[in-house]
């Protein structure tokens, strides 16, 4: 599978998300992808990872906060879905067991994907 250029192109909304996050945990990197997770929709979609940026796994501790940060935050758009580990949380389903294993060891990342407006 071949993934995207990453760049840092967000909607202004998601923007001042991925701001928020990188103010509060300055060793997280946010980014997206081009077609991220599918395409027309990587300025609405963000990975947190560790402070070397999309590759660099985010701490066990730091994936946790962050995610915890996120999902308590006010004023941000609304969540389409979330994944972080083997969880798979989707605002039309709830939690289920997400199978690919792209989200932890070395590729552990926190991924959130907010709906388009």
């Amino acid at each position: 599978m071949v993934l995207g250029a990453t760049h840092y192109r967000w909607h202004p909304k998601v923007q001042a998300v991925v701001e928020r996050i990188e103010r509060r945990y300055p060793q997280v990197q946010c980014n997206t992808y081009e077609d991220h997770p599918w395409p027309g929709w990587d300025a609405f979609s963000i990975d947190c990872w560790g402070p070397e940026g999309r590759g660099d796994a985010i701490a066990a501790g730091d994936g946790v906060r962050v995610l915890e940060f996120v999902l308590a935050m006010r004023r941000k758009p609304q969540l389409r879905h979330w994944i972080y580990l083997n969880t798979l949380w989707t605002s039309f389903g709830g939690k289920s067991i997400w199978t690919p294993d792209d989200h932890r060891g070395s590729l552990r990342h926190v991924h959130f994907t907010f709906w388009r407006f």
